[in-house]
């Protein structure tokens, strides 16, 4: 599975809300700046430590929250950072104009930590609504995309992949291109043989039949 979270962390910088308390926006600068080795050496433990600075003086601040998962998603932790994008996809609601943007990044987040504890079915379900509510986001598409492909359901990860080229293009999906054409080509195949071998043994069925009323006619 390719994952590309930390793309959206520049996007993330502007997302505290102005009126939240200038306290926890100060926290959330400065783990920001730890988490992206932004003028200081990066440190992801110390980005956690002011993360939940700002959390203990706002709990619903959707960009330490959806940071912090990332930072777990990172490190491997993906029940804890599953917790902090579903907090993260609620806190979201208080974002205005672009609520939906940020709900559908947190739940992008969410899918690939399903996906990661092999539940991929939520993984997919995640993903889904991700690509809804935010038509041009590559990442979800590419993931709905990939949990189609991987359970070999083919016809609907070939519209996927037809409404992702639509809403949200980017070359990214051209190795599904190739990976689809194998498997329609396999299963086309596999089709063929299945009935090239299903003739054969009825013409084999018809020929020792003849040859038995030969024999009995000697």
């Amino acid at each position: 599975m390719v994952l590309r979270l930390l793309f959206v962390l520049a996007l993330i910088a502007g997302a505290i809300e102005a009126t939240a308390q200038s306290s926890a926006a100060e926290f959330f600068d400065i783990g920001y700046s730890y988490q992206t080795g932004e003028g200081v050496e990066r440190d992801e433990k110390r980005a956690l430590t002011y993360y939940a600075e700002a959390l203990s003086e706002n709990p619903d601040l959707f960009a330490p929250l959806y940071n912090t998962g990332l930072i777990y998603h990172d490190q491997g932790e993906y029940t804890r950072a599953q917790n902090y994008f579903i907090k993260a996809a609620k806190a979201s609601s208080s974002l205005g104009d672009d609520a939906a943007q940020y709900e559908a990044m947190a739940r992008n987040g969410l899918g690939t930590c399903y996906q990661q504890q092999g539940n991929y079915e939520n993984a997919e379900k995640q993903f889904d609504i991700a690509r809804r509510m935010q038509s041009d986001f590559v990442e979800a598409h590419y993931n709905y995309i990939n949990i189609l492909v991987r359970d070999e359901r083919l016809e609907e990860a070939t519209a996927a992949l037809k409404m992702a080229e639509s809403m949200a293009p980017s070359d990214r999906y051209e190795k599904f291109k190739g990976l689809l054409l194998a498997k329609q080509k396999k299963e086309h195949m596999g089709s063929m043989g299945g009935a090239g071998g299903l003739l054969v043994f009825i013409l084999l069925v018809l020929a020792y039949g003849m040859y038995l009323r030969r024999a009995k006619r000697r």
